[in-house]
């Protein structure tokens, strides 16, 4: 839910062009592996009930309750604890003084799941933006799931200057980052 509530802004970015619908394609096999599929239906499902509304954001939290609601505590709470100890022992443990280890960076995004990008053709905007402001800079960053990452790293290199993977994918205004387009 919140992933796709972020499109959305990418889709109309600054409100430069009013009021626009979104789409939502609701089945992809591409995408099963990428979010929990019970998140990804209670979401659907609280989308489909507000079907043609405005999208009202003192709402957005009651929706996001909705869909972590109790029932998943528990099984969240177990994988918070086991990335919890699989981050003490494969980063905090092997900590040395001035040492930076580009697989840790991958590790710490494995354990949330999820990672951000910059899209190659938005590079340079970024670089200039970055100069500014590291708060402007980031609104182009892309939120991918780590899975899309970690498949295709050669499409996702670490640029070491940025300090952040380069998606080597088109990047369209209207629909985000283009993984299926390679």
């Amino acid at each position: 839910m919140e992933a796709l509530l972020q499109r959305f802004g990418r889709v109309n970015r600054a409100r430069r062009k009013g009021i626009v619908p979104v789409r939502i394609l609701t089945e992809s096999l591409r995408d099963q592996k990428i979010y929990d599929p019970q998140l990804t239906q209670r979401g659907l499902d609280i989308l489909s009930r507000n079907d043609g509304a405005l999208i009202d954001e003192g709402l957005v939290s009651e929706w996001l309750d909705e869909v972590y609601s109790s029932d998943l505590t528990s099984r969240y709470l177990k994988q918070i604890d086991n990335s919890q100890r699989e981050f003490r022992e494969s980063c905090l443990e092997s900590l040395r003084a001035f040492d930076t280890d580009e697989k840790l960076e991958d590790v710490f995004d494995s354990l949330f799941q999820g990672t951000e990008v910059i899209a190659e053709s938005m590079v340079g905007e970024y670089s200039r933006l970055k100069e500014r402001s590291s708060l402007d800079a980031a609104q182009l960053l892309i939120p991918v799931s780590w899975d899309s990452v970690k498949w295709r790293l050669d499409q996702f290199p670490w640029d070491e200057q940025l300090k952040l993977r380069k998606a080597q994918f088109p990047y369209d205004p209207d629909y985000g980052l283009r993984l299926d387009s390679r």
